[in-house]
């Protein structure tokens, strides 16, 4: 049995560790496994790409996997180049240390693939708009679910720039990169598709970026004339360290200001991008609202 190598090819970073250890010496004799596109593989393994994406994963000649930094031990025992470093680690005992260097750079640097929540009484945001097309909603659905028309969709002012390279296919589990500049800034933001049932609705969350929590649904209703409605319903809360105070403050005077003339500016380029197949498309409502939790008393 071959030893088998999970890892994120979505991610810059580890994606150029792989390439250096795929570079060395006995690395055909591993099977390295990019857990954002071959998913037929990854489902014979019995390994949940929300695992596979959360933790390291390596596999052995016997059919044991071990995750975190025991899986780069067990890399590195396979390398000849690393033999040496593994029988450091193993000999002086030091895979506990190890393992909590590793969570911690994972925490801080890469994220974590699960699904992130926000912050206990943090206030969360609403914003939701409505756009009806004539067009029928598989034609629709197959415009949005193109993560390259981002580019089209979004202002100028922010500099969009998508990093995941063309082309981009739709799926439960799809991870895209891209940045964005805000006040000089450039941002990196990382997404995944937590949800994608087509051609009714999907959800891209956010993993890593500017927002304590991001959670942005696109639904797609067909009307009995044959139109379909398009509803984008956003829950967002700023970042965590913010007073709840000020959070509120700058969600009113500008990040909700900001939304609109996002959306706004989407609404009309999505009418020119559809105007070939001559079709109308009616901007309905665009609401924000503040989402009040009620605080637990003991």
């Amino acid at each position: 049995m071959r030893v088998v190598v999970l890892f994120d090819g979505q991610c810059p970073l580890c994606s150029r560790e792989i390439r250096h250890y795929q570079r060395r010496k006995e690395a055909d004799k591993i099977d390295w496994v990019d857990v954002t596109r071959e998913l037929d593989q990854l489902a014979a393994f019995g390994v949940s790409q929300t695992n596979a994406l959360a933790s390291f994963h390596v596999r052995d000649q016997l059919g044991n996997w071990q995750t975190g930094a025991a899986g780069f031990v067990l890399l590195w025992s396979q390398l000849p180049a690393y033999r040496w470093l593994a029988g450091i680690v193993m000999t002086l005992r030091l895979l506990p240390a190890l393992e909590w260097g590793y969570v911690r750079f994972c925490v801080g640097v890469t994220e974590s693939h699960v699904m992130r929540k926000p912050v206990a009484d943090l206030p969360v945001y609403q914003f939701e708009q409505t756009q009806r097309f004539e067009q029928s909603r598989d034609i629709i659905f197959a415009h949005f679910e193109r993560a390259e028309l981002l580019a089209e969709l979004t202002p100028s002012w922010l500099n969009f720039v998508l990093l995941t390279p063309p082309p981009i296919h739709m799926y439960q589990g799809r991870i895209i990169d891209y940045t964005i500049r805000q006040f000089g800034w450039r941002l990196r933001w990382r997404s995944i598709i937590s949800h994608y049932q087509a051609p009714e609705y999907f959800v891209d969350e956010q993993l890593k970026g500017p927002y304590s929590f991001w959670f942005h649904e696109h639904r797609f209703v067909e009307n009995d004339d044959g139109s379909t409605t398009m509803i984008d319903t956003i829950h967002y809360a700023l970042p965590n360290w913010l007073p709840n105070f000020l959070s509120q403050w700058l969600n009113r005077v500008w990040v909700r200001q900001q939304l609109k003339r996002i959306f706004a500016y989407r609404e009309k380029q999505i009418i020119e991008i559809i105007s070939f197949a001559g079709s109308k498309a009616v901007f309905i409502s665009g609401l924000n609202t503040l989402l009040i939790r009620e605080k637990k008393t003991c």
